[in-house]
């Protein structure tokens, strides 16, 4: 219990600074000026606040009296157990996490690695340079792992006309015409050239021209080897058995002419091989049909005519012979179906991380989808997609620059700071105040980037007996989706709302500076917070201030 000369003591010290009941202990007794009437104080006794461990949220202390209390301490609050560019409670971070989904299989034998699965040692084979590979008949196998490089030879006689024909060799075309056949020059007309399946020739054949008409006789004529236009050996409808002597044989016809008896028939010329002699009912007659001989067909692109008259049954029609598995279904070639498959198109391909198999057979047409975003600032460095090697390199924190700046004075003073070189479009500044006064307005300082080597800061003091000190980190990242920033004015007690570029608010933070604009008054930044993940609160206390704001979204 309190003396009496205690109270007596206290009493005089709260008449002389005009207490009120808000201002005295709960239960505690006093006299208020100028009345002497004793009164009670209300200001809420709140006793020992025991033990407050900090948490994700700000833990409020009541207002009113206590006897004291502490807030909680840990061992493990040391950078190396936070997250790097992290800070907790002023302490940033330093341990790298482990990042990617990569698998043994993605990653060259002997070499290790982490993702957010553990550690691993790639099993992927090394293949070394593939040298030059030559096409052939047959596909021949790349083998799967990675390789330095290789090359594909190339030909410059891989040309149409170096290729037969209709057949197609790597995606050309050959439009070669194959001379085939078995003439000789003898066969051939004098002074006309031609092909077989040897080479080219030139006719040695001899043109006879008309041969006029040969009448026979009783001895042989000869006609002359080579080419004639044509001509006529005489014939006599007379040439008949029964006009020739019986068991007399004139040009093969044996005579039976006894009296009373004849021959006859209903044969025509053109229904007995040319040079052969028959007897009809007008006599004997001379066969004009041509005598064909053996006569081999080689099938075309066009039909091809049978010549009229005698073939002696030795002549073909040449096969027909292809891979039916490059002709397509529905087409028939000399009665063999085609088998090559008609997948129609085959619309938009988009590649993934998986090879996507195109069925063999014909198509017409498809596309493979490109994407922009396939740049190399978007691929972790040494990673190669489809052929587009990665620069992005890990973390997304570039640089942090620190210090300490302090102010000493009374009225608005700025102080600018020199730093090396940034880029402002992925940099905050974050500042943290140290005052030795109890004055809200001492201890607001305004942190500004000015430019990529500048930053200033700024403080609305009242007074010149205190030192305010700024302790700031220039944190410049990389890697970052975006960042937005900018400065408001907030006004009392109040809440102010932003307008930002939609973000993911789970991978999203802010940073923040204020000072006061009158420095009898101070402008407490209170919190800010996501309202929408467009727009963005600050709330604010007391008086008007001027506040800097950043929004850093991670990818």
């Amino acid at each position: 219990m309190n003396s009496v000369p205690s109270m007596v003591s206290q009493q005089l010290g709260l008449l002389r600074s005009g207490a009120t009941p808000e201002d005295v202990r709960e239960g505690q007794s006093f006299v208020s000026p100028g009345s002497l009437a004793i009164q009670t104080g209300t200001m809420k006794d709140n006793g020992d606040l025991g033990t407050i461990v900090p948490g994700t949220a700000d833990i409020p202390i009541p207002e009113g009296y206590t006897v004291g209390g502490t807030v909680a301490g840990d061992p493990d609050l040391v950078a190396a157990n936070i997250k790097s560019g992290v800070d907790i409670f002023g302490v940033t971070g330093s341990a790298i996490l482990a990042e990617g989904n990569a698998t043994n299989a993605d990653v060259l034998e002997g070499k290790t690695y982490s993702t957010t699965l553990g550690a691993g040692t790639g099993t992927m084979p090394n293949n070394g340079s593939l040298g030059t590979i030559t096409p052939g008949t047959t596909n021949q196998t790349i083998p799967a792992g990675y390789t330095s490089g290789g090359t594909v030879a190339g030909s410059d006689k891989l040309i149409a006309s170096n290729i037969k024909k209709d057949v197609q060799i790597f995606g050309v075309t050959g439009n070669v015409i194959q001379a085939t056949g078995s003439a000789t020059a003898d066969k051939l007309l004098a002074g006309q050239t031609a092909s077989n399946a040897a080479g080219s020739i030139t006719g040695t054949m001899p043109n006879n021209g008309s041969l006029g008409t040969i009448t026979p006789g009783t001895t042989n004529q000869s006609i002359p080897a080579g080419y004639t236009t044509g001509g006529t050996v005489a014939g006599s409808g007379n040439l008949q058995a029964g006009n020739i002597r019986l068991g007399v044989q004139i040009f093969n016809v044996t005579g039976t002419l006894d009296p009373g008896t004849q021959t006859g028939g209903t044969a025509k010329p053109d229904q007995v091989i040319a040079g052969e002699t028959f007897t009809n009912d007008n006599g004997v007659q001379t066969g004009n049909m041509p005598d064909n001989g053996a006569v081999t067909i080689t099938p075309g692109a066009t039909i091809k005519p049978i010549p009229k008259g005698y073939h002696d049954g030795n002549g073909s029609v040449q096969a027909v012979t292809f891979d039916a598995s490059k002709v397509l279904t529905g087409t028939t070639i000399a009665g063999t179906a085609g088998m090559m498959p008609n997948n129609g198109a085959l619309g938009t391909i988009t590649p993934g991380t998986a090879s996507k198999n195109i069925a063999a057979g014909y198509t017409s047409g498809g596309m493979v989808a490109g994407d922009a975003n396939l740049v190399a600032a978007n691929i972790k460095s040494g990673v190669s997609i489809f052929g587009v090697t990665g620069t992005l390199t890990g973390g997304n924190i570039k640089s942090v620059q620190r210090g300490v700046t302090r102010f000493y004075g009374a009225g608005i003073i700025s102080i600018d700071v020199p730093v090396s070189a940034i880029d402002i479009a992925n940099t905050v500044l974050k500042t943290d105040v140290v005052s030795d006064t109890s004055s809200p307005a001492q201890a607001e300082v305004l942190g500004e980037i000015i430019d990529s080597t500048t930053i200033r800061f700024s403080i609305n003091s009242e007074t010149t007996t205190f030192e305010t000190s700024a302790r700031w980190e220039l944190i410049e990242f990389q890697n970052l989706k975006s960042l937005q920033k900018g400065t408001i004015a907030g006004s009392g007690n109040s809440t102010t709302s932003v307008t930002i570029s939609i973000v993911n608010t789970a991978k999203t933070i802010t940073f923040m500076s204020y000072k006061s604009t009158n420095s009898s008054s101070s402008a407490v930044l209170k919190r800010a917070s996501f309202v929408s993940n467009s727009s963005l609160t600050l709330y604010t206390v007391t008086g008007a201030s001027t506040i800097n704001y950043f929004v850093v979204e991670f990818p």
